[in-house]
């Protein structure tokens, strides 16, 4: 496996955020985890990035107990991690290309600029921002700000990319397009993908395997079209959004 936590537990200001979750994400896929507001995603995804460490159980990268490690080797994995954050977290007073090119010029100083330059290029040539390099971040539109950000996560070349809400804020359409570049960065890049959503049909779109969260768990998993047919009655009716239901109770 790519990615697995066993029995993790996390609590954050007395309240139990996670409660024995268990997650397992095959080398390659696309794996989404769904759930309410508040019930873990966002921490989970700070678990398996380093950000934060498990009161209890382990979170192993590619094969490796990061909760183990000493900051060398951890560091070493969070450079084969790249993440979209929700706001596309540009730096607003550097443009596009500084932007993408952060990553290399931070913590690959050892590259020519020559090489950065011509890998940033070829990022934002897979983005589709080919004619926004020069552009300042206040000159995006929503769209825009998060295809920058996706070439920044993928400028180092990661085994992983983390996607936390990546279509927040847009338009349906627009939401599509983001959706088509994650599905195209799993193919022409190869990576294990985890993506956190509220966004249903996103969600459906982009994943091999779906994931809902409730009380500090995972509680089901499946394809798209196994989760759209659950019987389960809080999965069911999170992805229907109705407001009559076990979680409304």
């Amino acid at each position: 496996m790519m990615i697995e936590l066993s029995d993790v537990y996390k609590t954050l200001d007395g309240r139990k955020i996670l409660q024995g979750l268990n997650l397992s994400i095959r080398e390659g896929e696309t794996y989404v985890i769904i759930g309410r507001s508040g019930t873990g995603k966002s921490v989970t995804l700070k678990n398996i990035i380093g950000l934060m460490q498990p009161d209890r159980g382990e979170v192993k990268i590619m094969g490796q107990c990061i909760s183990q490690m000493s900051k060398t080797e951890s560091y070493e994995i969070r450079q084969k991690m790249g993440v979209l954050f929700q706001s596309g977290a540009l730096i607003n007073w550097l443009n596009v290309e500084d932007n993408v090119a952060l990553p290399l010029t931070e913590h690959k100083r050892h590259l020519p600029k020559s090489e950065v330059v011509e890998i940033v290029r070829q990022k934002l040539e897979l983005v589709e921002l080919s004619h926004a390099g020069k552009r300042m971040p206040s000159e995006l539109s929503g769209g825009m700000k998060k295809r920058a950000g996706l070439a920044r996560a993928i400028v180092g070349g990661p085994k992983i990319i983390l996607y936390d809400e990546p279509t927040s804020g847009l338009d349906p359409v627009m939401s599509n397009q983001i959706n088509d570049l994650i599905i195209s960065m799993q193919k022409k890049l190869g990576v294990t993908s985890i993506c956190v959503t509220h966004d249903m049909s996103s969600a459906y779109r982009i994943a091999n395997r779906i994931g809902m969260i409730f009380e500090g768990k995972i509680i089901e998993e499946g394809t798209p079209q196994e989760i759209k047919n659950t019987q389960n009655p809080i999965v069911k009716q999170f992805i229907s959004g109705s407001t009559v239901g076990p979680l409304t109770q």
